[in-house]
């Protein structure tokens, strides 16, 4: 209940707290860092951890030339190191990183096919998949369990499930799919990506979709479309359960999955920075979401969700940053935020964007760490 008599001191405070609050990022700036690249060339930035750790992977000349290839790398303290490749490769990727400065990724191997690895103990590991089309290490969570793919020896795709312990779950014939990606995975070993076999009209469209085993096997829920859209794909799913992605009809837009107070899934659109195509790619444990949307005239950009709200990422950063910021691929639970975009015109190139003080709808400012 609202008051009715304020002293002077309050009508001020409740004049700031409207101004903070009521898009709840209204007030929010970032800082940006470059995180430069493995030589001249583009970066891309996927995933960053609560120390301010940073996967992706960085374009190098390659060995021998001519032409480029691309190096997984791991950020950290200003730094960027090159995490290599496998014997005879030519390529990697990071996916994803953990808490404890894991990362997962794919590389090639001599026989030029993807390989799933995670990058542990000073050296990038090849999980040892058996298939010989190769697949991908998409996700890692800190129980260093890892969601991903595997080629299969028809040219199908199957989400798999890796673990020590395990080694790899072939979650699609576990679920009697046909198809399908594990995208990410949570700390409760909940799986997100999409499956497929869900027929729309005269075709068979992916739909999203979370596995998870409650002690009896491998189960697979639907998580299903906006009303009206043949498709969905789940990106990510926070420790809450809370799950993000896309819903299309002949473009996708950003969306975010959840169980209501019955246990019934819903799906719920995000909203839009202008144009018709979006994209929800990470959330964190604060339920901020990130993601690309396109504005008016169709480029895209780089947005952040919360409380209600799609926020263009580039109206938060300096003006004179000459940054366009394209796409948010990964959020940690400080608020920082990670992605690609264009600096002064030229190529693409990472970055890390710090919050200065942070107002969130269910919280008063947050200060953040100041780790470089």
């Amino acid at each position: 209940m609202i008051p009715r008599t304020f002293t002077a001191g309050m009508l001020a405070l409740l004049a700031l707290i409207s101004l903070l609050g009521a898009s709840s990022a209204g007030a929010q700036t970032y800082t940006v860092t470059d995180l430069g690249s493995l030589g001249t060339y583009e970066t891309f930035a996927f995933a960053v951890n609560d120390s301010s750790r940073v996967a992706g992977y960085s374009y190098v000349p390659l060995v021998p030339g001519p032409g480029f290839t691309r190096h997984a790398f791991l950020w950290q303290k200003g730094q960027m190191q090159d995490l290599g490749l496998l014997p005879g490769g030519t390529y990697s990727w990071g996916t994803d990183i953990n808490e404890v400065g894991q990362v997962s990724g794919f590389a090639d191997d001599v026989n030029i096919y993807g390989r799933p690895t995670v990058y542990r103990n000073g050296a990038m590991e090849d999980l040892g998949l058996t298939t010989t089309l190769g697949g991908e290490s998409r996700g890692i969570n800190n129980l260093t369990e890892i969601a991903g793919y595997f080629v299969t020896n028809t040219y199908g795709t199957h989400a798999t499930y890796w673990s020590d312990a395990t080694s790899f779950v072939d979650l699609t014939t576990a679920t009697a799919g046909t198809a399908g990606v594990a995208e990410d995975l949570n700390d409760h070993t909940q799986l997100v990506g999409w499956s497929h076999g869900a027929p729309c009209g005269a075709f068979i469209y992916p739909r999203g979709a979370l596995w998870e085993d409650p002690g009896t096997g491998w189960t697979v829920t639907d998580l299903a479309p906006v009303s009206g859209h043949c498709m969905s794909h789940a990106w990510d799913i926070n420790d809450a359960g809370l799950v993000v992605g896309e819903s299309g009809a002949f473009s996708g837009v950003a969306v975010k999955w959840q169980k209501s107070a019955l246990g019934v899934w819903q799906v719920a659109t995000l909203g839009s920075l202008g144009g018709t195509a979006s994209l929800a790619d990470a959330v964190n444990n604060r339920s901020q979401i990130v993601g690309q949307a396109q504005i008016a005239g169709g480029a895209n950009h780089a947005f952040l969700w919360q409380c209600g709200s799609m926020i263009d990422l580039n109206s938060r950063i300096p003006a004179s940053s000459g940054w366009v910021l394209t796409a948010a691929t990964g959020i940690n639970d400080l608020g920082q935020i990670v992605g690609y975009g264009k600096l002064n015109g030229g190529n693409y190139r990472g970055f890390l964007l710090k919050p200065g003080a942070e107002i969130c709808c269910k919280a008063a400012a947050v200060p953040v760490d100041d780790q470089p």
